[in-house]
């Protein structure tokens, strides 16, 4: 304060513990009276730089320097004496004026801004300082007040503090943290979100540093990216972590640096997101793409991403083993690209209702191509992903290879077919009916089962020279052109058949041997089958198929088969042909049997029946025949049967037929012939006979005896004639005329036959007939399996006198059935004490047609069975083939009643007959056996040969037994062995024995079997192939009853 000459005083020594605002310093001590003017001195010397006021102790303006008066618009004049409420404007209000006063009253300088309001109400900020200032009694006295106007300062504050109101008010609505720092990272300010994330308030954040916050290490960490930002000069993006209750959360944070007017940086404002939940949903999309990545490229499957427009996006390992491409090459094309082409059309529907949402997912089997040209069948399952809106992103595959599985369905599948093929060819070929039509049939359903284009069967022709074709099916089914009939060895077909291998080929153009290539290459023929028709290595034909497409192994093979199948069906129907021949002719000398004579023998009698013509029938019986074989053997008398044949029918009209009826026996009918032609023709065959025939270099010289009967003057049936034909033959012989009409007057008996009857009845009343037993043996094994009994009659004074003698007697007289039921009984007795002797053997009886017949047959077998106390089982009955064909279907009823009962049934003599296949298959028959005529001589013979094993191959694939009959040496039965035939019998085992001798020979040969193996050596007691001393061999031919197969025994 100045005093009132102007003079300034003394000033105070500072006080201790004054402050910013009201009292900094003491106040100002006077030094001289004059030291009042002093201070108005001083104000006006110091005013050009600042408002300089002196106010008296009761605050009235004592002094205004010119800078204060032009401050405030007004004179000096207008303010002396006013205190300062006459010019405070109310900046700070009363507060200011009374925070003055309460320091000056302690003596101490006040600082602080106060507001005045100029001329014309203009409001003035000054920045004040009042310092008082003491009298001269030591109390102040004047106030010295200097300031210094900061109106502009102040608008600009208040206009910074509305911005920053503003700015915070919008950093506080934001979500994100905000904040800003000065260039030592203290903080200026935070936003709401930064005061709530942390638990704080915002002023109490306001002027600290990180340091102060957080951990050190996070501390470092956000001051490292305050430095990056200043020194960057720009706003910078960055992630930050910060710890939080729940675990550390992190920031995206943009950092930029703030300039001042001069372009320095005075700050750093920081914007923060918390991505927490983004990164975590980030990490965990990662951790799942990568579990995807590993799931994609691991995948035992194929899987794939592709484009809505279909191209292969992303692709994995298994997919491009699966397709053979590389990920490379399969991410350069589309999907369509490596698709099977019929299946394209399939997938574009598909794929379009996947992309409009129709089919929310798809799954079903398609083909692709893999690089190397084959299929891969695959098990596609696939969707669509989208985005947000719904549009398609791409499509999700999983690609499953079926291959193998559709490769084993279509083997089943295949398999299947060809078995279909089989079934049908195989009921092809069981069918009756012209060989041509089955071959055919079996043809066209090759074609359609195995879907090939052509196929063709050739048979060998009967010379074994020429192939014809007999089926044709597929793109030609005409049987005329250049390969109708192809030369063995000749073309392709022609050296299959010579070769006997087949040709199987998948690339028939490539066929050095193709005489044909140009046809195949315009057809488009791909493949080629021919395989020969083979039976025993023997070429029967050939079966030649064609395709346009690869044939797989199972096809070659079903074709091989099928093969094995005609082959063995034409040698079957050769076979059968054969039997059917052999049925109806003799196998010796290849002449019509009896069978067939008298079949031909009722036609002729239809014949002339129905025209009123004639027929006559001559029997001739050879004379000095039986010593001729006993002399030089049976084998040079067959060879002089054979020799016979030509001479007979050489002498008689083609329409005139020459028939064997058994042993020297013929028939020989003359249809249309009266009595002076058949007289005629019996010269003529006299006349043949009277000269000489050379066998084996001897001349051997037989005559003969024939009888005549005339239709219809002798009779009009086959059985009448042949009787009485038979008694003209037995007059001609007894009175060598060498040939007899018949006439009434002829005796039927003769004196040594009715003897021979009478002789026969009292042997069977008084049980002088015997019964002896013929082992049948197990092939290969050699095991007895069974015997076979044949009667035996041994006269008082002829001796042994042969079945084929006396069983044609008891037949014509009535006996046959005594003489059956004592077979029968006789034969279940020694049965039941063979049994009981520990001997378990069955016993085989035969039956003759008249016991067939017998209406009481059955009945009188039950009674047997039960009186002998036999079981059903023990016995088998033999039935000849040609006692069931004369009344087929009585005897089928009664077989079928014997079969019921347990009892066995066997068909004697098999292919002697002529019966029909098919009747007999649906016969009860457990049995059959193989005629002795056709077992002799197998070896030597092709055709006995082939007959033998179609027996036998007949019998086990009708279910039944096959037995041969005659085996005489060891080669035929290893042979017969070998053929799979199952029980022989012959001499070359045994003979007919009595039963101690049978079970003395059994018992021999079980030791024989103990010491060297048994099989099918003949036991040393047989005495070698051929019947023993004393044994007699009759006819079969001649009739059989109940004494069994006497004349095939051995």
């Amino acid at each position: 304060m100045t005093e009132s000459n102007g003079a300034i005083g003394p000033t105070y020594p500072r006080r201790s513990g004054a402050g910013r605002r009201g009292g900094g310093q003491g106040p100002l001590r006077e030094g001289r009276p004059e030291s009042r003017d002093g201070l108005a001195s001083l104000a006006e010397a110091v005013g050009r730089a600042a408002i300089i006021a002196i106010f008296d102790a009761r605050g009235r303006i004592l002094h205004l320097n010119d800078l204060g008066c032009a401050v405030l618009g007004c004179s000096r004049g207008e303010v002396i004496g006013k205190g300062p409420r006459r010019l405070d404007a109310g900046g700070r209000g009363p507060g200011a004026l009374r925070e003055c006063r309460a320091a000056l009253r302690r003596d101490r300088r006040w600082r602080g801004e106060v507001c005045l309001r100029a001329r014309g109400g203009r409001l003035v900020w000054i920045d004040a300082t009042v310092v008082p200032c003491l009298g001269a009694r030591g109390r102040p006295d004047r106030f010295l007040a200097v300031g210094f106007e900061v109106t502009e300062r102040k608008r600009l504050e208040r206009a910074l503090r509305q911005d920053v109101a503003r700015l915070e008010a919008v950093l506080d609505s934001s979500e994100a943290v905000a904040y800003l720092k000065d260039l030592e990272g203290r903080y200026l300010l935070i936003n709401q979100r930064w005061a709530a994330l942390f638990g704080v308030t915002k002023t109490s954040v306001v002027g600290k540093t990180d340091y102060d916050l957080f951990p050190a290490e996070i501390a470092d960490a956000f001051r490292r990216n305050d430095q990056r930002a200043l020194e960057a000069g720009r706003a910078i993006e960055m992630e930050e972590i910060a710890p939080h209750e729940d675990g550390p959360h992190t920031y995206l944070t943009i950092k930029a640096p703030l300039f001042g007017p001069g372009g320095e940086p005075y700050a750093t404002c920081g914007i923060s997101t918390d991505i927490t939940q983004r990164k975590r949903t980030e990490e965990a999309l990662r951790q799942s793409e990568e579990r995807f990545r590993r799931a994609f490229e691991s995948a035992a499957i194929g899987m794939a991403l592709l484009t809505p427009e279909g191209r292969w996006s992303r692709v994995n390992r298994a997919l491009c083993e699966m397709v053979g491409y590389s990920q490379e090459e399969l991410l350069a094309t589309t999907c369509a690209a490596i698709t099977h082409p019929e299946d394209r059309e399939v997938e574009r529907p598909v794929a379009r209702a996947l992309l409009s949402g129709e089919l929310s997912q798809y799954r079903g089997e398609k083909r692709y191509i893999h690089k190397d040209g084959h299929e891969v069948w695959a098990l596609v399952s696939s969707s669509v992903v989208r985005d947000e809106g719904g549009a398609p992103v791409h499509f999700v595959a999983q690609i499953e290879d079926i291959t193998p599985r559709k490769r084993a369905e279509a083997a089943v599948a295949e398999r299947a077919r060809l078995a279909e093929l089989g079934s049908e060819v195989g009921l092809c070929l069981t069918r009756r009916g012209p060989q041509r039509e089955i071959l055919q049939q079996c043809a066209e359903a090759i074609v359609r089962r195995v879907d090939v284009a052509l196929v063709r069967i050739w048979t060998l022709d009967a010379g074994g020279e020429v192939l014809e074709l007999r089926a044709s099916a597929g793109k030609y089914t005409h049987l005329d052109g250049p390969h109708a009939r192809v030369p063995v060895g000749s073309l392709k077909i022609g050296r299959i058949a010579e070769e006997c291998r087949p040709c199987l080929t998948n690339a028939i153009v490539d066929d050095p041997d193709l005489s044909d290539l140009e046809w195949v290459r315009r057809e488009g023929m791909v493949a080629f089958a021919g395989y020969p028709l083979l039976v025993d290595g023997r070429p029967l034909g050939v079966l030649a198929a064609f395709a346009r497409r690869p044939l797989s192994d199972l096809e070659f093979q079903a074709m091989g088969s099928i093969a094995s199948g005609l082959a063995l069906a034409i040698e079957r129907e050769r076979a059968e042909a054969l039997l059917a021949h052999q049925a109806t002719h003799d196998g010796l000398t290849g002449l019509p049997n009896r069978c067939q004579l008298i079949l031909e023998i009722e036609e002729a009698v239809l014949e002339a029946r129905r025209t009123g013509g004639r027929c006559a029938l001559l029997l001739l019986d050879l004379d000095r025949f039986k010593e001729i074989n006993d002399s030089f053997g049976h084998h040079l008398g067959d060879e002089l049967l054979k020799r016979l044949n030509p001479r007979l029918t050489g002498v008689v009209r083609p329409t005139d037929r020459v028939a064997r009826l058994g042993g020297d026996e013929f028939g020989i009918l003359l249809p249309g012939a009266d009595e002076g032609g058949a007289l005629g023709a019996a010269d003529r065959i006299l006349a043949a006979l009277e000269r000489p025939v050379v066998v084996e270099g001897k001349a051997l010289v037989v005559g003969g005896s024939v009888g005549i009967a005339l239709c219809p003057d002798h009779g009009s049936d086959a059985a009448t004639l042949l009787k009485r034909a038979d008694i003209a033959m037995y007059a001609a012989k007894r009175g060598r005329l060498g040939r007899v009409l018949y006439a009434s007057e002829l005796p039927e008996c003769t004196p040594q036959r009715l003897q021979l009857i009478g002789d026969l009845r009292r042997a069977i009343e008084e049980g002088r007939l015997r019964l002896h037993y013929q082992p049948k043996v197990a092939l290969p094994t050699g095991e007895v399996a069974g015997v076979e009994a044949l009667v035996r009659w041994n006269h008082p004074t002829e001796g042994l006198i042969a079945p084929g003698r006396f069983i044609p007697l008891a037949e014509q007289t009535g006996m046959i059935r005594p003489l059956g039921r004592w077979a029968l009984c006789s034969a279940l007795r020694q049965c039941r004490t063979w049994r009981e002797a520990g001997i378990g053997v069955g016993v085989a009886v035969n039956l003759s047609p008249c016991n067939l017949h017998d209406e009481q047959l059955v009945p009188t077998i039950s009674e047997l069975l039960e009186a002998s106390g036999a079981s059903p089982g023990w016995l088998t009955l033999e039935v000849t083939e040609t006692a069931m064909m004369e009344d087929p279907a009585h005897a089928r009823r009664v077989l079928e009643l014997l079969h019921e009962m347990g009892i066995r049934v066997s068909i004697d003599d098999f292919g002697t007959g002529y019966s029909s296949l098919a009747f007999l298959k649906e016969l009860p028959v457990d049995e059959v056996k193989v005629d002795r005529s056709f077992v002799r001589d197998m070896l030597g013979s092709v055709r006995d040969a082939s007959i033998v094993r179609a027996v036998i191959d007949l019998g086990h694939n009708l279910g039944l037994q096959v037995v041969a009959e005659g085996v005489e040496d060891g080669e035929t039965a290893h042979q017969l062995a070998r053929w799979g035939c199952d029980l022989a019998q012959g001499y070359h085992f045994a003979p007919p024995l009595p039963p101690p001798r049978f079970a003395a020979w059994r018992a021999g040969r079980f030791r024989s079997g103990e010491e060297s193996g048994g099989g099918l050596a003949p036991l040393p007691s047989s005495g070698g192939p051929g019947p023993e001393a004393g044994e007699l061999v009759a006819d079969s031919r001649s009739g059989t009853g109940w004494e069994g197969v006497a004349a095939q025994e051995g």
